[in-house]
Parts: C-alpha cells; sequence; structure tokens
C-alpha cells in the first residue's frame, strides 16, 4: 500500500486515507464485511498468515484461483451491467494526460488520428472503477498505452475483448503475461522498435521514461489495418507531436529536456 500512494515516511502514513478505489472494489467484488485495518503507523504484528498468491503480472494463474476470479467476474458483471452494456466498441486508453509521469512520444497524434476513425477515447482517471471495468469487459476492441489502464484486467477471468497495447519500454512481457491468460493480446510493437528516452528528472531506471518508436510506421500500418485509423503516417506532423509531447512531460530543469530532445532528434536523424 505504501508504494501505490507513494508513502515514503513515517509522517506521510500517519496523514494516509484509504484509497477509494480499494473500497469500490470490496464492493464490485462482493468481498464478506470482515474488519480490514489499515495502519497508520510504524507497527510490528506477532502472526500475520500470508494466504499463497492466485496471481501476480509476471506468474500464471494458479489452477486453484482460476474458481475465485470466475466468482469475481460473475460478481462484477452483475453490479457493472449497464456499463457493459453502454461500452464502445472501440476503445483507446492513452497516456497524454499522463506524461509527466512517463508515456509514448507521438501518442497525441495516435490519439488524434484514432478519434477521426471513430475510435472512442477513455481517460480511465476520470470514470469510476465500476466505469473502467464495465469498458473492460464490454469492449470489442481496446487499444491502450502500456500503464495503469490495464492493471483492472487483474480481477477477470476470461473476456472476449481484444487488448491491443502500445508499449513504451522494449521488457514489457510483464502485461502479455498478465493480460494473455485472460484475453486475447497483442503488442503493436516489438521491443527492438522501442527506444526509451530518460524521465523527466533525468533518470533511467524508473518507470517514468518516455517510449520512442524507432520506426512509428510499423506501429502506425497495424492500426490501419485494424480500421482503428484511417489517413495515412504524415511522418512531419509526428514528428512535431512527440516534440509537443515532450514538452507536455514537464523535464525537470531546462538541462535534462535539451538532453532528452537531442536523443529524440538524433533518433529521428
Amino acid at each position: 500500500m505504501q508504494g501505490l500512494q507513494e508513502i515514503q515516511k513515517p509522517e506521510a502514513l500517519a496523514k494516509a486515507k484509504v484509497p477509494k478505489f480499494l473500497a469500490d472494489l470490496m464492493r464490485l467484488l462482493d468481498m464478506p464485511p470482515v474488519p480490514v485495518i489499515f495502519i497508520r503507523e510504524v507497527t510490528v504484528i506477532e502472526h500475520l498468515d500470508v494466504p499463497q498468491a492466485g496471481t501476480a503480472p509476471r506468474a500464471p494463474i494458479s489452477p486453484f484461483y482460476r474458481y475465485y476470479l470466475d466468482r469475481y467476474q460473475e460478481s462484477l458483471a452483475d453490479k457493472v451491467a449497464v456499463h457493459i452494456a453502454r461500452a464502445p466498441e472501440r476503445i483507446y486508453c492513452g497516456r497524454s494526460h499522463l506524461l509527466r509521469k512517463g508515456g509514448i512520444l507521438g501518442c497525441s497524434y495516435f490519439e488524434a488520428r484514432m478519434k477521426e476513425a471513430g475510435v472512442y477515447c477513455s481517460t480511465p482517471e476520470e470514470m469510476s472503477l465500476g466505469q473502467q471495468l464495465g469498458h473492460l469487459m464490454g469492449a470489442k476492441t481496446l487499444v491502450f498505452d502500456e500503464g495503469s489502464s490495464a492493471h483492472p484486467t487483474q480481477v477477470l477471468s476470461q473476456v472476449d475483448t481484444e487488448f491491443l497495447m502500445l508499449p513504451r519500454r522494449a521488457k514489457n512481457n510483464i502485461y502479455g503475461m498478465a493480460i494473455s491468460q485472460r484475453a486475447p493480446f497483442q503488442l503493436l510493437c516489438k521491443g527492438e522498435n522501442v527506444e526509451t528516452l530518460p524521465d523527466r528528472y533525468g533518470g533511467t531506471t524508473s518507470p517514468g521514461g518516455m517510449g520512442v518508436y524507432r520506426v512509428p510506421q510499423m506501429v502506425y500500418n497495424k492500426l490501419r489495418r485494424r480500421g482503428l485509423v484511417t489517413e495515412p503516417l504524415d511522418m512531419e506532423a509526428y514528428r512535431a507531436a512527440e516534440e509537443a509531447d515532450l514538452v507536455t512531460s514537464q523535464s525537470n530543469t531546462e538541462e535534462v529536456h535539451a538532453k532528452r530532445l537531442a536523443l529524440l532528434r538524433d533518433i529521428r536523424g
């Protein structure tokens, strides 16, 4: 929980509140009304039972746990039925509004072209958890930038929605492992076509790096073959969108911005 809330110091923990999504998720999954203890101070626990993990992003779903995922999904399907029924057929979950935390340079171009082709462009952070799950379960095709918009799939067992991921890191098998056990899944770009620029602070190890596609035409062709975009790729406009997205990502200093811009232009030649 500390990592999820970016809590690093005891005084920050003391001020923490129960995340809204946690209460919403427990309600949607019909969790039993047992006491939930939210710890706000450094605590020594005398005896703690940690049950076997049924699933994890980098691991297969344990056979025993599939039963529980089936029950969870039944509960979800009932509670978010209206959102499933209203889900757009084709959805794009981008990160153009979250570039400070990492993303893909050029994502604003993809978003604009998909919107022109009639794809519904979603902002999960502005939706309830029930709406997000309804979209994940009800759409025919869901395109998403590698990131948290696909995390709620962890409580699903099996859905027909096809998930197409625009990766922002070369090593991204974590998502394929997590989603392909639950739904049709495809990467829209191979790892060797992804270069990652430093994050807004100049760091190279955080998840906040900026992905760059060495050959964006290869990615765009896959979208076009599926009818998710209709117009040919305008490389000049794409390059302009990349540089605009870099500005939107808000480098912490002018020096970091200059370094990242130089790296981007070096990739483009």
